[in-house]
């Protein structure tokens, strides 16, 4: 069946098409996003202006429209970080719904987590080991800890690269040690709550921003991990345009690879992992699961 999932996050807005059977095996078949910051937008006047919220919408046509371009059958769309702390965030919804016909489940940060955690996992479904999976975003970052496709703990955190960003001035002279000490910090507090694992893997395009410096490899020590995600932390936009950061990262990648650096400190002392799968791929299984349901533990994921 082929389906789509709309992920309207804080810092983009990400359409994912693909087809997806009953054996849980999705075939991408196409991809469209737009930058947005809502995130950003909504730090600073606690809502979406007039502008951001009609961007948005625009948006919004733009990517269900090439969702049907590309075949889809149905199209979940979600909303995360940025929509649940603005407080037009669910007149905006019904906006999607009343004008354009899409209806927008607004994800708690729990069964994000939970979600984020089936789709990142999907792409190491023979692994038995205990993971963690950690989706840094615009506004939040989600923390979710579980065997295979069971997600046993979820948490949600604010720590958003956006939401940070403003705080924590990567640019200024110390800015980026002081964010990852922060988040190590943040992170820290939950740690106990997490409880063991054996792997850390991490989702998100922030994430993959940074992986992808590591042509070649699967597992990465944690060490050359934070080692990287520190460097990068102190880098201008135009250094990091320079080793090839995409044009639309460049501005929010120190910022984000802080965070991670951070997050890293805190729970990097395993196997890291870095996943191609994430947020929209848990939601496409978990609506696949919904129409032909197979038998595995998704209390969090559907709650």
């Amino acid at each position: 069946m082929k389906l789509a999932a709309l992920d309207l996050g804080s810092n983009s807005f990400h359409l994912l098409v693909a087809n997806v059977d009953s054996r849980r095996e999705l075939r991408r078949l196409g991809s469209d996003k737009d930058v947005l910051r809502l995130g950003r937008i909504v730090q600073e006047h606690g809502v979406l202006t007039g502008e951001a919220f009609d961007a948005a919408l625009k948006s919004v046509r733009r990517l269900s429209d090439r969702a049907s371009e590309l075949g889809a059958e149905h199209l979940c769309a979600v909303g995360t970080s940025a929509l649940r702390d603005a407080r037009n965030g669910s007149t905006f919804l019904t906006a999607c719904q009343e004008r354009l016909g899409v209806e927008v489940e607004l994800l708690s940060g729990e069964t994000e987590g939970a979600l984020v955690f089936a789709g990142a996992r999907s792409a190491f479904a023979t692994d038995a080991s205990r993971t963690l999976v950690a989706d840094l975003g615009g506004g939040s970052l989600e923390l979710a800890c579980g065997e295979r496709s069971s997600c046993e703990v979820a948490r949600s955190l604010p720590l958003g690269f956006l939401r940070l960003a403003g705080a924590f001035p990567v640019g200024a002279p110390g800015g980026a040690a002081r964010l990852a000490r922060y988040v190590e910090a943040e992170c820290q507090k939950v740690r106990f709550q997490i409880g063991r694992f054996d792997t850390l893997v991490l989702a998100g395009g922030t994430a993959r921003a940074v992986g992808k410096l590591f042509v070649g490899h699967d597992v990465i020590p944690p060490d050359v991990w934070l080692t990287l995600c520190t460097t990068l932390s102190m880098m201008t936009p135009e250094e990091l345009k320079a080793i090839g950061v995409a044009r639309d990262r460049v501005d929010t990648l120190s910022a984000g690879a802080a965070v991670l650096a951070g997050l890293l400190a805190a729970f990097g002392n395993r196997d890291v992992r870095l996943s191609p799968h994430g947020l929209r791929e848990g939601v496409l299984l978990r609506e696949i699961d919904r129409r032909a349901p197979v038998t595995y533990d998704a209390d969090l994921a559907t709650a």
